[in-house]
């Protein structure tokens, strides 16, 4: 249980919610931006080679050839960048909740934090190896450990403050049909998943962050005290 905590581990987990979850956030951005970046970079060489194309009789093919390849270099490049946040997110929770002094809380969210960081491994790897087909393989892995990761954190947090509630809750909706989309049949789910993960994730890191300012930085300024 991680309700009745006392004021410093609640400053634990408000920093590690705030830190953690931001970078989570953030990566997920940068995932979405990977197809903006496939289809901006590729759009603009077809457009190239369709000019050159209409003036010179050529050069559509050779534009079309290099454009997949910048395109798929880019969106590599972006990948490796957000999987590598995503890692340093995972890094940043598993470490905090490995702070938390009261056994039980600790014991509560040690599972999700150690799938969340197993998950994130997989997801900077399989985001490295993304060039070759095995890395696609084993980004997904990734990724689903990942999200089972978030979903046991967000649901044993449920109760340690009442801001943290509804950020919580989206977050588990998001984490849930994040999961259902994998099944090829209810793929239509993974755009509203990413986009409630989104909100979720940006809810947590900012409420834990105002939350963090209240109680103030983990260690200072009070005892531990059961709130």
């Amino acid at each position: 249980m991680t309700d009745g905590l006392p004021r410093d581990d609640l400053r634990i987990l408000f920093d590690t919610l705030s830190r953690g979850f931001r970078r989570l956030f953030l990566s997920y951005i940068l995932f979405l931006m990977v197809l903006v970046v496939w289809l901006g970079v590729l759009g603009a060489f077809l457009l190239v080679g369709l000019t050159f194309e209409a003036l010179l009789g050529s050069g559509l093919e050779a534009f079309t050839i290099l454009g997949v390849v910048t395109a798929l270099l880019a969106s590599v490049l972006l990948l490796v960048i957000a999987g590598y946040i995503f890692y340093r997110g995972a890094v940043d929770i598993r470490d905090g909740v490995a702070r938390v002094g009261e056994p039980r809380a600790r014991s509560d969210l040690a599972l999700g934090a150690e799938l969340l960081y197993i998950g994130g491994v997989l997801t900077l790897v399989g985001a490295v190896l993304t060039i070759v087909l095995v890395g696609v393989l084993i980004l997904a892995v990734g990724n689903i450990i990942a999200l089972i990761g978030i979903g046991v954190i967000a649901y044993r947090l449920r109760g340690v403050h009442p801001e943290l509630e509804t950020p919580l809750n989206i977050t588990l909706v998001g984490v849930a049909l994040h999961l259902l989309s994998y099944i090829p049949a209810l793929s239509i789910m993974l755009l509203p998943a990413v986009i409630l993960e989104i909100i979720g994730f940006r809810m947590v890191y900012t409420t834990s962050g105002n939350l963090l300012k209240e109680e103030g930085q983990p260690g200072v300024g009070g005892e531990s005290t059961a709130s």
